[in-house]
C-alpha cells in the first residue's frame, strides 16, 4: 500500500467521522456509504467484476440519498460515483487503459465525493438551530 493510498484512506476516515458527528441523517448515511466503499476499495483491485459490483452498490446508495433530497451534495456524490463505475467498466472493455490511469481517475473521483460530503455536512451543521440562552438554564428568573 502506497503512502498516497494511506493518506486517501485516512482523509476518507476523517471526513466520515466529521459527517457522523456534525451532519444530519442524510450525511450520516452518506458517511456510512463512503466508509463501506473505502473498505471495499482496499479489499478489491481496480479491475474485476467485484470492483464494478462495489461501485454499483455505492452508486445505488447515493442515488437513494438523492431521492427527494433538498440538498445538492448527494447528486454530486452520485455523479462522481457513476464516473468510478464507468472507469471500472472501461478498464475491463479496453485493456489498453492502464491500471495506474484508472486508479488516478478513481482517486480524483473519491476526492470529489469526499468534498461533496464535507460540503453537505458543513451546510447541515450551519442550518442547525442554535439553542437560545434561556433554553440551557442560564437565564433563570
Amino acid at each position: 500500500m502506497t503512502y498516497l493510498t494511506q493518506t486517501t484512506q485516512i482523509m476518507a476516515l476523517l471526513i466520515c467521522l466529521i459527517a457522523l458527528t456534525g451532519g444530519s441523517g442524510r450525511e450520516r448515511i452518506g458517511a456510512f456509504v463512503v466508509a463501506i466503499l473505502s473498505a471495499l476499495t482496499l479489499a478489491f483491485p481496480v479491475t474485476g467484476l467485484l470492483s464494478i459490483g462495489a461501485g454499483l452498490a455505492g452508486l445505488i446508495g447515493f442515488v437513494a440519498l438523492c431521492w427527494k433530497a433538498s440538498h445538492p451534495w448527494p447528486l454530486w456524490a452520485a455523479a462522481t460515483q457513476s464516473l468510478v463505475v464507468m472507469v471500472s467498466v472501461l478498464r475491463l472493455t479496453h485493456p489498453q487503459i492502464t491500471a495506474a490511469t484508472a486508479d488516478t481517475i478513481q482517486r480524483a473521483c473519491l476526492y470529489a465525493l469526499l468534498f461533496s460530503l464535507l460540503t453537505g455536512t458543513l451546510y447541515a451543521a450551519r442550518q442547525r438551530p442554535i439553542a437560545s440562552t434561556k433554553d440551557n438554564g442560564l437565564n433563570k428568573g
